[in-house]
């Protein structure tokens, strides 16, 4: 389903009866609302509640932008340097919006917010702009941008320094390599590639993702 909201054009699915209480799941970078996975959902419909999950701005089926992104070494070196990147197209405020925007058009005042990674940030960002919207925040495996502590890591972002320009033919070793570092020890390389090249056939556009990046390298400290 698609319905226009923040002046963009946002593509959502949801699960349960919409009179339960309202939960918005927002994923992180360069990932698709598809990543919350059709099981983990309808077992939270399960608990008497509306879940919505959605693709942000610049994947998936949602509007994409058409600023040229930084390149990626300069985002990176933007993180590791951890001085915020000037003059990208949007922030994760920017992005927050388009939540907000989508609880305006589906009609509620409210709703449980859950955020992963950069969807993390993004929920902690609507919670600061629209503390009234936001019934409970669940900010998974996140930061605040603070570039002091509770950063990157170092290990994470020089691994996605390494990483070639986008293509297809790679990009599902390139993703192997990144959610390596990202789950340690629970990383099922099986399970991965699936989710990977499942997600490639729904859409691909690195240069969203590229943009994603710029925009939480640019983004302010939440704190």
């Amino acid at each position: 389903m698609n319905i226009d909201a923040n002046g963009i054009s946002i593509t959502y699915d949801t699960f349960g009866h919409s009179s339960h209480s309202p939960l918005l799941l927002v994923m992180g970078l360069g990932a698709q609302m598809t990543a919350w996975d059709d099981e983990f959902c309808a077992q939270l419909a399960a608990e008497d509640l509306y879940v919505i999950r959605y693709d942000n701005r610049d994947v998936g089926f949602s509007s994409g932008t058409d600023w040229e992104p930084p390149s990626r070494l300069r985002s990176v070196a933007s993180l590791l340097t951890r001085r915020p990147l000037k003059g990208v197209g949007y922030t994760v405020h920017d992005m927050a919006e388009d939540g907000a925007g989508l609880m305006d058009a589906l009609g509620f005042e409210s709703m449980h917010v859950v955020g992963m990674s950069m969807g993390g940030m993004i929920s902690q960002a609507l919670t600061i702009d629209h503390p009234h919207r936001v019934r409970s925040l669940c900010s998974v495996m996140s930061n605040t941008g603070d570039r002091r502590r509770g950063y990157i890591s170092l290990k994470l972002i020089r691994a996605m320094g390494l990483i070639g320009d986008p293509s297809k033919e790679t990009a599902v070793e390139d993703g192997l390599k990144l959610w390596s570092h990202i789950s340690g020890d629970h990383f099922d390389e099986d399970e991965a590639r699936l989710r990977i090249g499942t997600a490639m056939e729904r859409s691909w556009n690195p240069e969203g993702m590229m943009r994603q990046t710029a925009a939480i390298a640019g983004s302010p400290d939440r704190t």
